[in-house]
């Protein structure tokens, strides 16, 4: 629901239980918060307005890739082409790479909060 509202800029809040549980990268896309700012497409919205939001959906693949698929590839990457002859080393190589991975791709979420936006669709009547 709304919580502010101008011409340029809206303040939602909503619950992070209904809609970002079901989303494993809610911990990294900040998005998860109780209450965001977003860009107002220019609807006539007041405080306590229900409205309906969307994600941009090639954002979402593109986010599952970041998130899963790139990691794994790291992990195995480590695994098939680690310089040692040791297996326990390989192996915690690539634990640690993908740790990395992680928190790299944590702090550059951060620094480009813009990537995964969220807009609003419609006012709910």
């Amino acid at each position: 629901s709304v919580l502010d509202a101008d011409k340029q800029k809206v303040t939602i809040v909503f619950k992070k239980k209904k809609m970002c549980d079901c989303c494993r990268l809610s911990s990294f896309c900040g998005k998860g918060e109780e209450s965001m700012i977003i860009s107002n497409p220019g609807l006539d919205l007041n405080p306590g307005d229900q409205i309906e939001i969307a994600v941009n959906e090639n954002k979402n693949i593109q986010a599952n890739i970041l998130a899963f698929l790139l990691p794994a590839l790291v992990f195995l990457a480590t695994l098939v082409f680690s310089p040692s002859n040791s297996e326990l080393f390989s192996f915690f190589l690539a634990i640690f790479l993908v740790c990395l991975y992680y928190i790299l791709l944590k702090i550059f979420m951060k620094r480009f909060n813009k990537y995964f936006e969220i807009k609003i669709v419609k006012k709910v009547t």
